[in-house]
């Protein structure tokens, strides 16, 4: 990692959002894999919000950075057993799929004092079998039960990973159906945000009007 590579994913996000007319996104460091001292050099840098999907991964790096003024933000796939020390460790579960883990992130953020406490619901938008996340069609009951039974949460919209072959490479004019989906279904979850768009699609998620990206390759290579 570099501040050069820092610098250019930034200015990239600027360009987009300039040629799409897009406000700048909410920038996430995913950083699954990467050593601790990778994350402080960014944070060094100016970066405060970093995404992990290991609660073993996060445990460390959060012990080995507790000096620095970090948001952790969850985004691998939610156990029971795990939650009660992800929501104490992170400031931000982008993974919820099921009511049941709902409550339990609803009890422990009161627990912890963290209420409001900001989740989005993971959609599985073309119902991939090797990915998590609830059906579209889920979308606006498990919001709606949320609302009512979950008052320790903050349902802040959804968060998704589109199939891999689309890129923005072989997309500059159009946007792609599972997209127009997400745009559409997130009217009708929480806060109405998104959580969409890796360095592959950087440029699809900002035409569907995505408010966070979520970037790690290349911050890093």
């Amino acid at each position: 990692m570099s501040q050069t590579n820092y610098a250019v994913v930034q200015a990239r996000i600027a360009s987009l959002c300039r040629e799409l007319q897009r406000p700048l996104p909410r920038l996430l460091a995913v950083t699954k894999g990467r050593a601790a001292a990778d994350i402080a050099q960014l944070a060094a840098l100016g970066q405060r919000e970093f995404g992990e999907n290991f609660l073993s991964e996060l445990h460390a790096k959060a012990d080995q950075l507790a000096h620095l003024a970090i948001d952790w933000v969850f985004i691998g796939v939610l156990q029971s057993n795990k939650i009660k020390h992800i929501v104490r460790l992170c400031c931000e579960i982008q993974t919820l799929a099921s009511f049941k883990h709902a409550r339990y992130v609803d009890r422990y953020a009161s627990d912890f004092g963290k209420s409001p406490y900001p989740v989005y619901l993971a959609v599985n938008i073309s119902a991939e079998p090797q990915k998590q996340g609830i059906a579209p069609a889920q979308v606006e009951y498990l919001a709606a039960r949320i609302a009512a039974e979950c008052q320790h949460l903050a349902l802040q919209g959804i968060m998704a990973i589109p199939p891999a072959k689309y890129c923005d490479a072989d997309y500059r004019t159009s946007l792609p159906l599972p997209y127009r989906r997400l745009q559409a279904l997130k009217q009708n979850c929480g806060n109405g945000k998104l959580s969409l768009g890796m360095s592959a699609d950087l440029r699809l998620a900002l035409l569907a009007a995505t408010d966070t990206v979520r970037i790690g390759r290349s911050l890093f290579v």
